[in-house]
């Protein structure tokens, strides 16, 4: 499944079965909220990984963005 841009909400299956999300587009709080609540939608009962990078350029609310994505994971 793709959109409109590469990197937004790739979904590729690898042969042995594993689901992988690519969503590393000009990441932001929002984007970033949505692709994790579609990894949980999307991973049921089963076990799911996040590999999250940094989001730049939020300034001076970078730390507070990034906390509160921290705690959407949890």
């Amino acid at each position: 499944v793709r959109l409109d841009s590469r990197w937004r909400m790739e979904v590729n299956r690898t042969p042995g079965g594993v689901t992988v999300i690519n969503d590393a587009y000009n990441a932001n709080p929002e984007s970033m909220a949505a692709g994790l609540r579609a990894l949980a939608a999307m991973g049921g009962e089963g076990r799911t990984w996040a590999v999250l990078g940094e989001m730049r350029e939020l300034g001076p609310d970078s730390a507070s963005e990034h906390d509160a994505i921290g705690r959407l994971c949890v």
